[in-house]
């Protein structure tokens, strides 16, 4: 259950329900035209036409899951399951996500007219998941609401809305991130003469293969190479079937993406150079959403 977000550290009371928690209504739609909303909640007196705080926040994750292996050969084919070579198979340590994020928070004055003194809903996902990964390889069963699969996209089905009557120091607020990464991507592993759109990358497994010991060592110094990327995201050990995947899978990465925009950890497809080669940008970007949180996410 989300928390009712604090307000400036004043003494504000959204409602409560008969549990004593903040009262919710997820099935009320909420108004966009000046329309009465629905739900209950009220509390003392209060003017309908306004002035009100509205605030809001949505997230969409795309993730492409890839592989890391115990060896760096020469390879003939590569997937989440294993890494062929000429005859050989080598064994997947393990696989892990690279993620593309847009995210939106605002919050805003309006006179429009409501019938409640406040509202409250939390921000739900829908996940749209692939059985095949980005080189058509399938790993059983199939992509669910409840399962990420190797490729596919997670949508805000339900924003975060929040309204109460607007108080003195209010501010108005709008901020949003669009093609943003947890990598980014030099020319070539070495080169620094340029740096190259992260989404060259995107169905390149073979580019995110390294040793496990070894955050920086690429299959080829030919090749266009990711760097900075903040890894962990998604870890799953070993090799990758989709049946290993529970509906935690899709909490812990949404939970991380939050944390990432909240701490402006992430990369723009395309960063400069100097960025890109600061000693600080290891522990990630530098592109965000402060004012996002990750308690107004909601699982039920």
């Amino acid at each position: 259950m989300p928390r009712v977000p604090p307000d400036g550290g004043r003494d504000y009371t959204v409602g409560f329900g008969p549990s004593g928690g903040p009262y919710i209504d997820s099935s009320a739609i909420v108004p966009t035209s000046g329309a009465s909303g629905a739900g209950s909640g009220t509390i003392g007196v209060f003017e309908p036409s306004g002035p009100w705080y509205i605030e809001q926040q949505s997230l969409t994750v795309r993730y492409a899951r890839v592989p890391r292996a115990g060896f760096k050969p020469a390879a003939s084919a590569v997937g989440l399951s294993a890494i062929v070579v000429t005859e050989n198979t080598w064994p997947i340590y393990d696989t892990n996500l690279i993620v593309s994020v847009d995210a939106h928070y605002s919050r805003v004055k309006t006179d429009a007219f409501f019938s409640t003194s406040s509202f409250i809903q939390p921000q739900k996902f829908e996940v749209v998941g692939a059985s095949a990964d980005v080189n058509g390889q399938t790993y059983g069963g199939s992509g669910t609401t409840s399962s990420m699969g190797p490729l596919g996209t997670i949508f805000t089905k339900q924003n975060w809305y929040f309204r109460r009557p607007w108080m003195t120091g209010d501010t108005q607020y709008t901020s949003s991130i669009s093609n943003t990464y947890t990598y980014a991507a030099l020319h070539k592993m070495g080169d620094t003469s340029g740096v190259r759109d992260a989404m060259e990358l995107w169905a390149d497994q073979m580019a995110f293969v390294r040793f496990p010991s070894e955050d920086g060592s690429f299959w080829a110094a030919w090749q266009t190479a990711p760097v900075n990327v903040l890894g962990g995201i998604g870890h799953m050990g070993g090799a990758y079937s989709i049946n290993m995947e529970t509906w935690n899978n899709v909490i812990s990465t949404l939970d991380e993406m939050g944390y990432l925009i909240k701490g402006e950890k992430l990369w723009p497809a395309q960063p400069p150079l100097n960025k890109v080669l600061d000693p600080v940008g290891a522990w990630g970007g530098y592109i965000g959403i402060p004012e996002y949180e990750t308690y107004r996410h909601d699982y039920i």
